[in-house]
């Protein structure tokens, strides 16, 4: 029978309008026809009637959730049934699972014949499904299982299982299994935006499917995905034992799908790229229950990428294919091969921001960005959670890994930093890279090409082999040429103000790598035509026609870098000061807006530091030029032919290097500069000596008249510099002499230093004409306050300070007198003769003027006001009372006792001076018991009475300031004399100045302090 087979309705009512054919209950045909009539009315109306409402009850109570059929049919004699308008809901309505249509046609006497469940037709229609995801585990579907789970109570009696028998399958012939126009509406509600999308229409259709040994059917699904997806999957199905065998396409927007399923995770989309896949597969089950299956002919084609980043309508990644060719899976053998895979076209553009984060850290966006939901439920479980164990993968070394070629063609990079002020831009236009017989064998090597051009110019070419298994190495060369270093300039401008207008860099080198711990590199570099400008004047600033490396080796093992030799061909350097005293450099470096925190050593600094040796560094042909504005007179030198070389440097050796630099300066002067230094450590040992000869003194008037207002008309200098400098201790003993020199004009400078240079000169200058000194400096360059150019300027204020400050202690060192007080002549107060001691200081004194002829000396007089008013009023009472007492003793008084006469005489003075006051009236304070009775007659203590009133009369004696004048007159007068009395010194070499006051020394004595000055021209 068949579904369309129908029942012949007349026999039935011919035989039934025979009364006596179904009448009569006694006989068998009569009850025959009850049956018949009663299964034909039970199976079209009873069962369909009974089916519908079980179905809905079944759906009901088993899946808490309302159910609906619109109709159902059986036709008892077919055996077939179906089922319309299934619809299964959520309880709050939302549709769940429903079809249109469900046919099934069972074949009885087939299924009698091949002892087998024979179904003729199995046939869905119209169904539909819609799948919600509200979080992991958790879906709509899984809710419904759970409830169908649920029904059933634990304590329930379950029919008791029989054991299986081993390869048993329930004999089953599925003729014909269609499904037309399934769809599947997918709503994920985690996402955010929630991820929604629509798979279908559906078809699968089968043919021949069967359980029985070695029947094998055929099968195609045809499954349409959004944006015009389709995956189609054919081929040959057995199911006793299982064996397949087909082909699988796919092609469709599933970058686009995935890009927009993770949305709340990434900050990118991916535009409209199409994925196309084809392969074969076959699979196979064996007697011990285990699979064997292959794929191969695997063709994976990815055409027009492009990943934009979030409000970018420019790409940040487009490719325009991705191409997997000839690939080939293998179980369980565990083999994965490909003939090639091959990226055409790949244009990447990375950035970094202000910040200095990669556009590529910001693709996928962080917790904060998150929903709160979607953060907790991405955080990590806290200590109450038991972490789930990890998933034990398979360990790739199982695998056999195998990709003929990997390539990548046509390739574009784009890098912009927006670190710096202004955006730094890299564009390496065309990549190359080809790596070969890739796998995942141990040891093995392969084969590597690379080559890049950049926008900038130059190119980068490498050459080598390397491996991953069992560890990572490289053997390579590298090769670049005229790789333009203009491309750093944004980075140099925010260092300094400058213009970088040429420089080629160029490189050869090989790397090593057997391990990463060992990895080294050697090679050869050139540095050419660079070319450094004034980024405001555009004048140059640094240049040299070559830096050359003839070879250099690293070794990571060694933390070493070893450097034979670098020789730089005709640098130039421009170094000027400018008229605010600041220097180009100065004002080309580019001030920061926060000062540098001082660096603190930490945990990842501990570790030892690279040792650097370089074999020799030469120079030749060097140049410089020297400008300084600043000055009120225009000042420039150009140094030319500077030749040179420098020894072993090394930071691993205490041994400082040698160095020998020979140049010219202007038209005949000549620079030389000797030594040696330690130049990664210049305080622990450097002795550098610097000899400056035949060097013009105009030339350096615009210094002098800096230094000290005065101009130079004539002159020549030879300076021997030597600076030592120990453990940070500075010490230079340097050597000047100056022939011939004579200053100029004086110029108005309102910072010059008030120094008397024309004194200095008469001190220093020989009677050859020359003036020699030694001019030490010293210093503590460890100071942050140290500067070379500070320390000798104050050491040369210092030698002409010292030498017109104290001149007469340089006087004194001519004749060997170090005597701090070599000009100074002590005087008793109110006396003007010179002591004994003083004639022989003044006879050293003329001795050394010989030695200085253009010297002249200044004796100005000298008193001290107070003690010399004291001691004149002294002198000029006691000058009276002993005139006084010569005067009565030529009287002949007849008191003869000098203590008497001097009473009388003072009386008599203090009378006169003091007509008001009487003496007999002062006595009473001198009357004292005497010493040998304490309590007998008080007696007058005449010494006391008459110290106290000659004491009255010298306070009141008057000395005027022209009394002092006259007395600092005449010891000027008196000095004078004792020097020039030996004839010896000429009296125009010695002048008298206006008195003036003094100061006492230690025994209060007046002091006299004599002067030089030059002498004025004959």
């Amino acid at each position: 029978m068949t579904g369309k087979q129908t029942f012949d309705w007349r026999s039935v009512f011919a035989k039934i309008a025979e009364p006596r054919a179904w009448i009569s209950p006694r006989r068998k045909r009569f009850w025959l026809w009850v049956v018949v009539l009663v299964y034909t009315l039970a199976g079209f109306f009873l069962v369909p009637w009974i089916a519908q409402r079980q179905i809905v009850a079944a759906i009901e109570h088993h899946l808490g959730r309302p159910g609906q059929v619109e109709q159902v049919r059986f036709n008892p004699y077919a055996l077939s049934a179906e089922v319309r308008g299934l619809r299964v809901s959520e309880t709050d309505g939302a549709p769940l699972f429903g079809f249109e249509r469900f046919y099934a046609d069972v074949q009885l006497g087939s299924s009698l014949l091949h002892w087998a469940w024979t179904i003729r037709e199995i046939r869905l229609e119209g169904a539909a499904s819609e799948l919600i995801r509200y979080g992991d585990g958790d879906t709509n579907i899984g809710r419904m299982i759970a409830a169908l789970t649920a029904k059933t109570p634990a304590d329930e009696p379950q029919p008791e299982a029989k054991p299986d028998t081993a390869g048993s399958m329930p004999r089953l012939v599925i003729q014909s299994l269609a499904m037309v126009d399934f769809n599947a509406d997918i709503r994920d509600e985690t996402r955010t935006p929630v991820f929604a999308t629509h798979i279908g229409p559906v078809s699968l259709e089968a043919h021949a499917l069967s359980t029985l040994p070695e029947q094998t059917g055929t099968h195609q699904i045809v499954i349409d995905t959004e944006a015009g997806g389709r995956l189609a999957w054919g081929g040959h199905l057995q199911l006793n034992p299982l064996k397949s065998n087909g082909n699988i396409t796919a092609s469709g927007a599933y970058v686009t799908l995935l890009s927009r399923y993770l949305q709340d995770a990434v900050n990118f989309t991916a535009g409209e790229s199409t994925t196309t896949l084809n392969l074969d597969y076959q699979v196979e089950s064996q007697a011990d229950g285990s699979i064997v299956a292959s794929v191969d002919q695997v063709e994976l084609v990815l055409q027009d990428l492009a990943l934009r980043a979030g409000g970018d309508d420019t790409p940040f990644l487009q490719l325009p294919q991705l191409r997997l060719a000839g690939g080939y899976f293998e179980w369980p053998a565990k083999v994965i091969r490909a003939d090639s895979l091959t990226l055409s076209g790949l244009d990447l553009r990375v950035s970094r921001d202000a910040k200095g984060s990669l556009s590529f850290t910001q693709l996928v966006k962080t917790r904060a960005e998150m929903k709160p939901d979607d953060a907790v439920a991405a955080a990590p479980a806290d200590a109450t959670t038991p972490a789930p164990e990890p998933a034990t993968a398979t360990p790739m070394s199982d695998w056999t890994l195998q990709l003929g070629t990997a390539a990548l063609k046509d390739g574009r990079l784009r890098f912009v930093d927006s670190v710096p002020k202004t955006p730094a831009s890299v564009t390496v236009n065309t990549i190359a890279l080809t790596a070969t017989a890739l796998s995942n064998t141990a040891g093995a090597r392969f084969p590597l090409s690379l080559g890049l051009t950049l926008a900038s110019g130059g190119s980068v070419k490498a050459n080598g082999t390397f491996s991953v298994l069992p560890k990572l190495t490289l053997d390579a060369t590298i090769q670049g040429s005229d790789l333009a270093i203009a491309v750093i300039q944004p980075y140099a401008s925010e260092v300094a103000r400058v213009r970088i207008a040429g420089g080629a860099l160029g490189f050869d080198t090989r790397v090593a790598m057997p391990s990463m711990d060992a990895l080294a590199v050697d090679g050869s570099l050139s540095f050419s035509d660079l070319d450094v400008r004034d980024a405001a004047e555009g004048k140059p600033l640094l240049a040299w026609k070559n830096l050359a490396v003839d070879q250099y080796a690293y070794r990571v093992a060694d933390n070493a870098l070893d450097v034979s030799e670098v020789a730089l061909s005709a640098p130039y350097a421009r170094v000027q000061v400018n008229a605010d005293q600041t220097t180009n450099v100065q004002q080309l470096l580019v001030k920061r807006a926060e000062a540098a925190a001082e660096s603190k050593p930490s945990a990842k600094d501990s570790g030892s530091s690279t040792t650097v040796t370089i074999g020799k560094i030469s120079l030749s042909k060097g140049s410089a030029d020297f400008a300084d504005r600043s000055l009120p007179l225009p000042f420039a030198t150009h140094i030319t032919r500077l030749e040179g070389a420098v020894s072993t440097l090394s930071t691993a050796s205490r041994n400082p290097a040698r160095l020998s630099l020979n140049g010219q300066v202007d038209r005949y002067g000549v620079a030389r500069i000797q030594g040696k230094l330690t130049p990664f450590d210049p305080t622990l040992d450097t002795d550098i000596r610097l000899l400056f000869r035949n060097i013009e003194f105009p030339d350096l008037s615009p210094y002098t008249v800096k230094f000290a207002g005065r101009r130079i008309d004539s002159g020549r200098l030879e300076v021997s510099l030597q600076y030592r400098i120990e453990r940070g201790a500075l010490k230079g003993d340097n050597s000047v002499v100056i022939s011939d020199l004579q200053l100029g004009e004086k110029l108005d400078q309102p910072d010059a230093m008030t120094l008397p240079l024309g004194l200095a000169i008469a001190l220093l200058k020989d009677s050859d004409g020359k003036i020699q000194v030694d001019l030490p400096v010293s210093g503590n360059i460890g100071d942050p306050q140290f500067e070379l150019g500070g320390v000798i300027r104050k050491a040369i204020v210092q030698l002409i300070t010292g030498v017109v400050t104290a001149p007469f202690r340089f006087l004194g060192s001519l004749v060997g007198m170090e005597s701090e007080q070599f000009d100074q002549i002590a005087f008793e107060p109110g006396q003007p003769e010179v002591p004994p001691p003083a004639l022989e200081q003044l006879g050293k004194l003329a001795e050394a003027l010989q030695k200085r002829p253009i010297l002249a000396l200044e004796v100005p007089g000298a008193f001290v006001a107070e003690p010399d008013r004291a001691a004149l009023q002294s002198q000029r009472v006691s000058a009276k009372i002993d005139a006084g007492v010569e005067a009565l003793r030529a009287a002949k008084s007849r008191e003869q006792s000098l203590t008497v006469l001097q009473r009388k005489v003072v009386e008599e003075l203090f009378h006169l001076r003091f007509p008001d006051e009487s003496p007999k009236d002062l006595q009473a304070g001198f009357r004292r018991p005497p010493p040998d009775d304490p309590q007998g007659k008080a007696q007058l203590d005449e010494s006391a009475y008459v110290s106290a009133l000659q004491l009255r009369l010298e306070q009141a004696e008057a000395v005027s300031d022209a009394d002092l004048d006259a007395l600092g007159v005449a010891r000027a007068q008196a000095v004078v004399a004792a020097i020039t009395d030996s004839g010896e010194i000429a009296a125009e070499r010695v002048q008298v100045g206006a008195p003036e006051a003094a100061k006492l020394d230690q025994r209060g004595w007046v002091i006299l302090k004599l002067g030089v000055v030059k002498a004025p021209a004959p």
